[in-house]
């Protein structure tokens, strides 16, 4: 989707081996104004995970892509994952899966946002958030906690959203870089919450 495929842009551009691509949709008119570069009109309706792997395929030579929607019971797809980047809308499949690499060690950047109407405009917040064996468990709750649920927002009435779909995945990025130990800092920050009428940076501490 947007911020994913915004992930995918960044972290091609690093020395990892291997990058696996997860989805099941397909590319669909919205989404062309929500991932990087320009679309043709032949890519409409194709797999989206396809779409992009065709794109980059004479930059990063470890990309695979899977047409596949992953769940609770996709052990055998993760079997090699090391790091894992969730970019779901969708509390229920979020909680699912971020379970299951937890459940496995997997340490994982969750992206997301919230969005709606201010006066004027749209407002709202951008979050990032770090899960590990080391997450509070007040921040774990936020993101897996069995009462959440999905709240109606605006994100998926407004097309024009690609700079936080790109700030969201910047911000993710560079929270794995710094998990990596490539920028300073380790893992001392474990969530990141952007706001976007104030332009004000919040952020959580792992310790």
């Amino acid at each position: 989707g947007g911020t994913g495929s915004y992930v995918f842009d960044l972290i091609s551009k690093t020395r990892v081996k291997a990058i696996k691509l997860f989805d099941f949709d397909v590319l669909d008119l919205h989404n062309a104004f929500r991932v990087p570069g320009a679309t043709d009109r032949e890519e409409l309706g194709q797999p989206k995970v396809r779409v992009i792997d065709r794109r980059y395929a004479g930059w990063h030579k470890g990309t695979q892509a899977y047409e596949a929607k992953v769940d609770g019971g996709s052990e055998e797809l993760l079997h090699d994952v090391t790091f894992a980047f969730l970019a779901v809308d969708k509390v229920d499949a979020r909680r699912e899966i971020a379970k299951l690499l937890l459940a496995r060690n997997i340490p994982i950047v969750v992206v997301g946002m919230g969005i709606h109407h201010g006066s004027p405009g749209l407002t709202g917040m951008v979050d990032t958030t770090l899960l590990d064996n080391q997450t509070p468990a007040g921040i774990l709750a936020e993101i897996v906690g069995d009462e959440l649920a999905d709240i109606p927002d605006e994100y998926q009435k407004n097309i024009q959203t690609a700079e936080l779909n790109a700030l969201n995945a910047a911000m993710a990025v560079f929270m794995y870089k710094k998990y990596r130990g490539y920028y300073a800092g380790g893992a001392s920050v474990c969530q990141a919450s952007f706001t976007i009428s104030s332009m004000q940076l919040d952020r959580e501490f792992s310790n």
